[in-house]
């Protein structure tokens, strides 16, 4: 499939991105509430969970709740229910369900309601939220290390990256055909961002990637991006 041309911006406008880009931090932090529940880390995780709830209020909400009522009251208790379950210590089986369920089939139905068909469809549209995320991602993990790292927020913005890293990976394997010679070098290289950032999980050990290696192969993969789908 050949890649789609120009800015997206262009096509579809900023607002359409802007919600796309939004959705794909609000699956990533609540990919970063998984892995950290899964490390018997509960009251991180919870952290990760209000940020996304805060995100989908500030962002999302107020077009879903216009346009379909239902649809926001169960991505509202979506949240709840996800919420109690780590305040009670829920099964990890039970939770990784409920958000599954809100990351994919709630998350998809508020894309389809706020997004235009045509730029949801659109693998340059897709290209440019990969784009901006990695570039949060690279902002996060260099945050999460600067001085003082042990302190929360630097943990939490260090979490933040994986979960970042992690709708990464998943975005790229989603524009596989359209990136044509540049597939195998865009995926490799996420995975080997992923070895040297995260190498055991969300957890992340002393000596693992510093910022400016990751910093540079995250400029590498946008610049590889944006000439393939001439994105600037």
């Amino acid at each position: 499939m050949p890649a789609p041309q120009g800015p997206p911006a262009a096509r579809h406008g900023e607002r359409a991105l802007l919600e796309l880009t939004v959705i794909e931090e609000v699956r990533a932090a609540l990919v970063s509430a998984s892995n950290l529940y899964a490390a018997q880390r509960a009251a991180e995780a919870r952290r990760h969970v209000r940020r996304a709830r805060a995100l989908y209020a500030a962002e999302l909400r107020r077009g879903v709740r216009g346009r379909d009522d239902v649809l926001d009251r169960e991505v509202v208790a979506a949240f709840a229910a996800i919420d109690a379950d780590l305040r009670r210590g829920a099964p990890l089986a039970v939770l990784r369900e409920r958000i599954g369920a809100l990351s994919g089939q709630l998350l998809d139905a508020v894309e389809g309601l706020l997004v235009p068909a045509s730029a949801r469809a659109d693998a340059g549209a897709r290209a440019e939220v990969l784009s901006r995320t990695l570039g949060t991602l690279d902002r996060a993990y260099a945050y999460g290390l600067g001085p003082g790292s042990g302190r929360p927020e630097r943990r939490f913005q260090l979490e933040r990256a994986y979960g970042l890293l992690a709708r990464s990976q998943s975005s790229a394997r989603g524009l596989v055909s359209s990136l044509g010679p540049d597939k195998d070098p865009v995926l490799l290289a996420l995975s080997t961002v992923r070895m040297r950032a995260f190498p055991v999980g969300i957890l992340r050990p002393p000596g693992a990637a510093p910022p400016a290696e990751l910093h540079g192969s995250v400029r590498r993969l946008q610049q590889a991006l944006a000439r393939r789908y001439r994105l600037e």
